[in-house]
């Protein structure tokens, strides 16, 4: 009975979808787009990290670009919430200061493997760390 009962748990565990993962990297806002008030360009440059993690989206970039808008049928944040990842995104450019920009479950997808720094997001959210400090995050699937 309990090996059914673990076994049932586990098979839940890999089946159901997850958001669990990502990761962010600091980067330059070289410039911000929107259409639609929710329909979003934005170009950033990575900054180089030190150490051996190379993040799969943006580590092996000079140029980042991100394709986006927001996908009212993600439950898991507001329009507003996207509104307001967009408006830090433009503070940074404005102010040409540095932000954290990441992902989170599957954060971009890419529009083709031959441009792997060109992907498509369905919806950022701002997060802040136990540090305070706020990071953009993007979500796809």
């Amino acid at each position: 009975m309990i090996r059914a009962v673990v076994a049932a748990v586990l098979l839940l565990m890999i089946v159901q979808p997850s958001e669990a993962g990502g990761s962010s990297e600091i980067v330059s806002v070289k410039s911000l787009s929107t259409f639609n008030e929710t329909e979003f360009v934005l170009v950033v440059a990575p900054r180089s990290r030190e150490g051996g993690y190379v993040d799969p989206y943006m580590g092996r970039c000079q140029i980042f670009t991100v394709l986006g808008r927001y996908d009212k049928r993600r439950r898991r944040f507001t329009e507003e919430a996207h509104l307001a990842a967009l408006a830090l995104l433009a503070k940074a450019k404005r102010d040409d200061a540095p932000i954290r920009l990441g992902w989170m479950g599957t954060g971009f997808v890419r529009i083709d493997e031959d441009e792997p720094c060109v992907v498509r997001s369905r919806g950022l959210e701002v997060f802040t760390d136990d540090n305070g400090d706020q990071h953009v995050i993007s979500y796809h699937d």
